[in-house]
């Protein structure tokens, strides 16, 4: 998306048209790596720069996190949300990428 275009930069890829082509249709395998739920509000840091003490994934997100505090912890102590992981996966089926299953 653009938004990420104009976040990264020259930090992302590039791809010549034959690596594009070549990528159509190449997914046959995703994973969702889900965790627990994070709430997240408008951050306040500046955008990341090279040299920077903030790692660049953190800071490109420029966002706060933080958890519900009425959620159910683990012994572990992460939040849990457990509609959170369907309504992901509606998102990604269903909304973003129209039936990908």
């Amino acid at each position: 998306p653009q938004s990420m275009k104009d976040t990264l930069g020259d930090r992302l890829p590039s791809f010549t048209d034959e690596e594009k082509t070549m990528l159509i249709g190449s997914t046959d395998f995703v994973a969702i790596n889900y965790y627990m739920p994070h709430m997240t509000k408008e951050g306040t840091h500046q955008p990341w720069t090279p040299g920077s003490a903030m790692n660049s994934f953190y800071a490109d997100w420029n966002v706060t996190h933080y958890y519900a505090d009425d959620w159910p912890r683990t012994h572990t102590g992460w939040g849990v949300y457990a509609p959170g992981l369907r309504k992901l996966f509606n998102y990604v089926n269903h909304d973003r990428y129209k039936d990908f299953s």
